[in-house]
């Protein structure tokens, strides 16, 4: 099996094949672990996808499961496997990031790679609604559906009605891999999921895409829907903001200008609160405000919240001042996490 460090230089030829008059050859990558109350409802949502079943290539990565994930794997194998033009199942101890990049090493020869996780029911359309898109614009290397519309709605509370939608395919700066289809052709040049990432890889890796001259496309007019409710508490929250800590670093690491520029206005905002407390006056008011301004326009920007959403014109303070909190609070995990890091 190719490492992480092989798959971002694979050539394109060693994983992407040409496309032919056939329907496109595409590999479904589903990582699974412990999901025997999940798994039968998705299989069945994939089994009645309208795509030809011999240009599907199947591929489970399942994480050493301890319930009847394996079982209910074997058993749609045994029944469905010749339907198909192959399922492959891979046992292996992996992060989300290392069973995707075990998918790839798998898709080797395919065009596409769906990229679907193990509690996420999808319509019969969506391979060919998704393919479309590419279709119509060759630079596409990312499309997706929108597939956890319940729990953004938690997440955003009260505030769920300040973001709205675009209708149909709308490009987007990032997009979760729960649900959505990458040119394998685009693979080949980005390489594999960063396998340090144990959450929000999928964000990390749409930036080296987008580095790359790739599209990320969402489609509004549709959606995948996530059978598992997350709890979102002070917990969440709090494990929300480590993980981005993580992957703010890097972003960072890679040279991300929006991540600089958040984490330095979030420094800023504090040093220009204690500097004006310090030494009260004209000028050091004005750099504080304007400081805070432009944290509050950033962190309310489309290219922040990423996903291709829109903020209502009349919530962008609030959401800019809820969104300023939050990167000064991930700032601070960041900034901690690398001052203990490099003590002696």
């Amino acid at each position: 099996m190719k490492s992480r460090g092989q798959l971002e230089h694979a050539s394109l030829s060693e994983i992407a094949s040409p496309l032919s008059e056939k329907e496109p050859l595409v590999t479904i990558g589903m990582p699974t672990f412990n999901r025997e109350w999940s798994l039968p409802r998705v299989l069945e949502s994939m089994i009645n996808l309208d795509y030809d079943k011999t240009r599907m290539r199947i591929c489970f990565v399942d994480n050493e499961s301890t319930d009847a994930t394996m079982k209910i794997i074997e058993e749609f194998r045994a029944e469905h496997g010749p339907e198909y033009e192959s399922v492959v199942v891979v046992v292996a101890k992996s992060n989300i990031s290392k069973a995707r990049n075990v998918a790839f090493e798998k898709a080797t020869g395919t065009d596409y790679i769906f990229l679907l996780d193990s509690d996420i029911l999808v319509k019969p359309d969506t391979i060919k609604r998704l393919l479309a898109i590419f279709e119509a614009d060759s630079k596409v290397g990312i499309a997706s559906l929108p597939w956890d519309n319940s729990n953004a709605r938690k997440r955003a509370g009260l505030l769920y009605n300040a973001f709205t939608a675009p209708a149909g395919p709308h490009p987007a700066y990032k997009v979760g891999n729960g649900c959505n289809i990458m040119s394998m052709r685009a693979v080949a040049e980005v390489g594999g999921f960063n396998e340090r990432l144990r959450v929000h890889e999928d964000g990390e890796y749409c930036y080296r895409l987008r580095r790359k001259g790739f599209k990320i496309v969402c489609d509004f007019s549709s959606e995948g829907t996530h059978l598992r409710e997350i709890k979102v508490d002070s917990r969440f929250y709090l494990n929300l903001m480590r993980d981005s800590a993580e992957t703010y670093r890097e972003l960072i690491h890679r040279g991300s200008v929006l991540q600089i520029v958040k984490v330095l206005s979030s420094v800023a905002i504090v040093a220009f609160f204690a500097l004006t407390l310090l030494y009260p006056g004209l000028y050091s008011v004005v750099a504080f405000v304007a400081i805070l301004a432009f944290a509050l326009w950033l962190n309310s920007a489309s290219v922040a919240l990423d996903d291709g959403i829109h903020v209502r014109l009349a919530y962008r303070p609030l959401v800019g001042a809820l969104m300023t909190g939050a990167t000064m609070t991930i700032s601070a995990f960041l900034l901690y996490d690398l001052a203990v890091k490099r003590r002696p």
